[in-house]
This record gives structure tokens, sequence and C-alpha cells, in this order.
């Protein structure tokens, strides 16, 4: 498998060569068709590789203040305040404003380090780790938010209201002995997943598990609200969201959600699912109803999570999932509850990483209100999960896309949704599931979207 690595500046060539040995690296593009090129800051020629990292639009975009805090700013990721727009890369901008300053190494939704910013003023105060744990956050997603896939994070903490904030993301940072072995590591790392994630899709295919933990309101028949915590438990299948409210002077937990087993294929997991449902209808009682969707009861977001574990977590999967599952999804998703719910919850690339070494994908909204619906939304993730080395459009890049989706306009992503579809339909695992997915599809184009009033209980 070719290594490229395209540079401009020379130093970047005499720092990181010693350690990526097997690289060819260029200041112009190769010719052919290698697998891997990386960009260190060079934009020339166009991205035509299977894996390529850092585009050159990206690049451009980061090193743009406007375009990237208008990013930054859609995807609901903080900026430092009071930063006038204009010419140059938004990282070399004033930071009076900041009492703390730092850079991020970020390569592949990882952090590789975190250092001092040696030029920014002197802190008055020690960090948090609390604060730091944030800034690694927003570091990660800035990264991912600008179309790249690795840089350095310029990130800091603000003087008066200490909000963690984004400064820019540089995609071609000058390199120290440290931080180039740290990149070289990333570089080393991303090579040896791709070489055995393309192996074993052209072998057997990738072996995925697939889980889920859909949320859901309930509510009294009148509408008035009722908290999942009062009949259902913490912990087991069946329990409620971790993240409490206050009311009439107690603590509550008012979402509910579904956490049924693990299965290697999406059917079993909707089969699992269905067996949970069974149990929370034993244990909420018959006049309850159950509501799923965006913000079903107008206040508390529910979120269709859908869990991933035996394939690794990448850029490249992730951004197939915002594509190829978020925008079906997104058209059957009730435009104004979607304006309520993002960019805080279900923002693009939402993911987090689990204990037992997979992730959960929480871009989509509860899925719960239909059987169709959900079988549909599972065997759709768990094909993109399988196939994501050839599902490689990505609409993200383009600001129009970006603004069309955090407006849950639709319009725009039902032009395109024609060509996301193909490419799954020329994929193996697509033709397993054909029905389910068909049916997903139908409903797609037949323009219904989900109605969050309905109790969804009696569905299944």
């Amino acid at each position: 498998m070719a290594h490229f690595l395209l540079y401009d500046d020379e130093n970047v060539k005499s720092m990181l060569s010693r350690y990526l040995t097997d690289w060819t690296f260029t200041r112009t593009p190769p010719a052919g068709n290698p697998n891997l090129v990386a960009r260190w800051g060079n934009a020339q020629g166009e991205d035509i590789w299977p894996y390529s990292l850092n585009r050159n639009a990206c690049i451009t975009i980061a090193n743009s203040r406007k375009a990237f805090r208008r990013i930054m700013s859609l995807s609901g990721i903080p900026t430092q305040s009071n930063v006038p727009d204009g010419d140059g890369p938004p990282w070399m901008v004033n930071s009076q404003n900041l009492s703390h300053r730092y850079q991020v190494g970020v390569f592949d939704l990882s952090v590789i380090f975190f250092k001092d910013d040696m030029a920014a003023l002197k802190s008055t105060s020690g960090i948090r780790s609390n604060e730091a744990r944030r800034l690694k956050e927003l570091a990660m997603r800035a990264v991912y938010h600008a179309g790249l896939v690795f840089g350095v994070v310029h990130v800091g903490i603000e003087v008066r209201t200490r909000n963690q904030v984004v400064i820019g993301v540089d995609p071609a940072p000058r390199l120290t002995e440290a931080t180039a072995m740290r990149f070289a590591g990333g570089f080393k790392r991303y090579a040896s997943t791709v070489a055995t994630v393309m192996a074993q899709a052209k072998s057997r295919g990738l072996t995925v598990a697939i889980g889920a933990d859909p949320e859901f309101s309930l509510a009294n028949k009148d509408g008035g609200r009722v908290f999942a915590s009062d009949y259902l438990p913490v912990q087991g299948p069946v329990g409620c969201e971790l993240q409490p409210t206050q009311a009439n002077g107690r603590f509550h937990k008012p979402v509910a959600e579904l956490r049924p087993a693990y299965a290697l294929s999406p059917v079993r997991l909707f089969q699992n699912l269905r067996s949970t449902i069974q149990r929370a209808d034993m244990m909420i009682p018959p006049g309850v109803v159950w509501l799923a969707g965006s913000v079903p009861d107008g206040t508390f977001p529910t979120g269709g999570h859908i869990h991933f574990s035996r394939v690794p977590l990448s850029t490249v999967l992730l951004k197939a999932l915002d594509n190829y599952l978020a925008i079906p999804l997104l058209l059957l998703e009730d435009p104004a509850r979607s304006l309520i719910r993002r960019p805080r919850y279900g923002f693009l690339g939402d993911i987090r990483v689990k204990s037992h070494g997979g992730f959960e994908y929480r871009t989509p909204f509860s899925w719960l209100t239909s059987p169709v619906l959900a079988l549909g939304a599972l065997c759709l993730a768990f094909v993109i999960a399988k196939e994501h080395t050839r599902l490689t459009r990505d609409y993200f890049t383009d600001l129009r896309y970006l603004e069309a989706f955090y407006a849950a306009d639709k319009g725009p992503f039902r032009q395109v949704l024609n060509e996301l579809w193909h490419d799954l339909e020329q994929t193996a695992a697509y033709d397993t599931y054909k029905q389910s997915l068909d049916e997903l599809k139908a409903l797609i184009d037949s323009g219904w979207m989900v109605d969050e009033s309905c109790d969804f209980r009696r569905m299944w």
C-alpha cells in the first residue's frame, strides 16, 4: 500500500521522514492512484484518492477566519469572543482576552498531545481537570467539523467568563522533535488501520457488532409530563437516562431508555429491542403515553443512539455515518423539533467512546416511533459500518449543506438522496437487508414525517 505525504515546508520532511521511512514525501500530487495521501498544508491538485487526509478544500477553510468561525458556530463549538472577521489564519488572532492558551494535537479523533502555548500571556491561575478535558473534547470536534483528519488546535480559556473556546486549527503546524514523533505515530497507526480494514473488506467483509439505547419520553393522556424515574430503575435493559432534572423540590430522571443486548446483525438487534419494549410495557402503567422523536415533550431531547464495536472508530467511518445515515433520517424528522435539539444534542459527528472499546453514534433522533423506521435505521447503520470504505461522499465540506442540516432544511438533501442510496445499493451488505432498506427508502420518498405526539407504544 503506497503512502504519500504532500508538503510545502522542508522542515516537515526532515522531521517526519526519519520516522516514516516507508512513506514518499513530495511537493507535487502523486501520479496514479495511491491509496493514502496526506496533505501537510499543501493544497495542490484535486483529492481523488480513496484515503485523503486533510482535503485541500478543508485546508482552505481552516485558514479562513470567517469560514472557520462560521462552521464552528453552526456546529455548536464556542470560539473566541470579540474577534473581528479578517484575513489570515484564525489561530493567529490576538489573545488578550484569554487567561490560558494551549495547543492540542489531534489525529483521527484522538488527542496526541496537550501543551501550553508559549506565545500566550502567563496564566493567572491553574487549569482545572474538567477544563482540560473540555478543551480536548472541543479540539477533537473542531478538527472533525473543519473536515480535517489531523492538526494542531489552538484553544483557550477566556478571562472574564472562563469559557473554554477554540481559536483555530492549524493543518500544517511547525514541528518539534516531540510533536513530530506524535504525528508520525498517528500516521503509522492510521495507515495500519486502513490496511487492516481494506484487507478485511476485500476478503470476508468487516465484522460489526451493533447495539442501541434509544430514548423516549412519558406523558399522561392529557399531555402532562411523567418522569421515567417514577416507574423505571436507573440500571437494566429498561431504565432511565442518567441526566436528572429538578421539579417540586426533588430530582427526577425524565427520559426513559431501552438497552437491548448487542448483536451481530441488525435483525437480531431489532428482535432484542422488541423484547426490551415488551419488558417496558410490563413496567409502565397502561395509561402512560410513550413519545419519541427529537424533543417529543418540547423540553427534553431524545436520541436514537446506535452502538458499534469490532469495527475501529475512524474519521472515515464517522463521515460515512454523517452522510449516509444522518441525512436520510433528517428527511424523516420533524424540522421544528430538530431545531430545538441541535446543535447541542445530535450534532454531526456526535459520538461517545465506550469503555469496552466500541463507540455510540448519537446524531440520530429517537427512531422508536415506528417498527419499520426502527428496523430500517438499524439495518442502514449496520450496512454503513460494514461498507464504509466504499461510501466516500461527504456533502458537509460544503458550507451550504452544513447550514441546511442545522436549519433542518430538507430540500438540498432530497436532491442528493438518490446519489447516496445508489452508493448503498452497490454494496454487498445492502442485498442482505434489501427489504427493510427499501421500505425505509419508500418511507422517505413518500414525504412521511415522524409524529412526535403519537403514542408509539401501540405500534409495537
